[in-house]
């Protein structure tokens, strides 16, 4: 069984520079932009995007 979230993480995982080199309002867009990509390729195969916040994990399903 393959890892899926491990898949998306390498493939939407890209960016023009280095995140060392980015300040955080290109942080910040440079996320937002993954997250979409992410979102993108996990929904139209009908697939949940999961995430963790303040130590609690959720799933996201397409509609």
């Amino acid at each position: 069984m393959q890892n899926h979230a491990e898949l998306i993480l390498l493939w939407y995982g890209g960016a023009k520079k280095s995140s060392f080199e980015m300040n955080m309002e290109e942080l910040e867009v440079a996320a937002y932009s993954i997250l979409q990509r992410a979102k993108e390729g996990a929904f139209s195969e009908r697939r949940p995007i999961y995430f963790s916040r303040d130590g609690k994990a959720f799933a996201e399903f397409p509609d």
